[in-house]
């Protein structure tokens, strides 16, 4: 069954806005572009309604709408909420470029799964052209933002400018994170003692593109001290891959641990 039943006030959908700006008590917030149509023509607010926004610089605003006009909506700034919904668990994505339809999906999902920091990198089996994923930034900024919103989250993951995946890894190494990890089938299970990751406060996951990384990449990725691993013998596709893999060290480290 499609869509919920709206049985009472209560049950109202409220729309979640991201905006790139500050925002105080009592400001009068004008949205206009995809956004505002999407919210006056789609989900057809109207004044009075509730609305929350957020700006990923702690917590959410709550208010309401005060004015519609065409295809710009302005919301009043009623309260502000210290609420957070994100990971304790920092997770940097190194996610191989794909095609754009299976790369929005991919980030949509790491999104959804708390990932903190995307950084779409280029492989040797490269799923899309360079110049192509060059004109694809704002698609995937709008990506990150959407599924930001419907879940829930309080910020937005950073989506770095695409790097050579070797640029990606000399990066990694001069960072302070607890594990590195890189997909790569018949690989091993992860099989990490509970003392190497008490406490648990950051990792690096890098995860390749159609066809998967080359023995080179692994290579050099095992040399940047990260380490392969696998979760299964089926072969998933680049974009499933981030959903459960995230979803799986979630499990084992992160918001879903027991």
């Amino acid at each position: 069954m499609r869509g919920f039943l709206k049985t009472s006030v209560t049950n109202v959908h409220i729309p979640r806005v991201f905006i790139d700006r500050a925002i105080t008590l009592s400001d009068v917030i004008t949205l206009d572009g995809p956004k505002a149509h999407h919210l006056c023509h789609v989900l057809k607010l109207r004044n009075a309604d509730p609305i929350t926004i957020f700006n990923g610089c702690g917590g959410e605003f709550h208010g309401t709408v005060a004015e519609i006009k065409k295809d710009q909506l302005q919301a009043r700034i009623e309260r502000h909420d210290p609420v957070s919904r994100e990971s304790q668990l920092r997770i940097i994505l190194l996610l191989a470029i794909l095609k754009k339809d299976p790369m929005r999906q991919a980030l949509q999902r790491a999104t959804e799964l708390g990932v903190s920091e995307i950084r779409p990198i280029w492989t040797q089996h490269l799923s899309d052209g360079k110049s192509q994923s060059a004109r694809r930034f704002e698609v995937w900024q709008s990506a990150v933002e959407s599924a930001s919103e419907q879940s829930g989250r309080t910020q937005v993951p950073l989506i770095a400018e695409p790097q050579s995946f070797q640029s990606a890894l000399l990066q990694i190494q001069s960072e302070p994170i607890d594990l590195r990890l890189i997909a790569h089938l018949n690989q091993s299970p992860l099989n990490v003692s509970s003392e190497a990751v008490i406490p648990m406060a950051s990792l690096a996951l890098a995860i390749g593109p159609e066809g998967g990384f080359s023995e080179t990449e692994i290579s050099a990725a095992v040399d940047a001290e990260f380490l392969p691993f696998s979760i299964g013998a089926r072969i998933l596709r680049a974009e499933t891959a981030p959903a459960a893999l995230l979803a799986y060290l979630q499990t084992r480290f992160g918001d879903f641990s027991i």
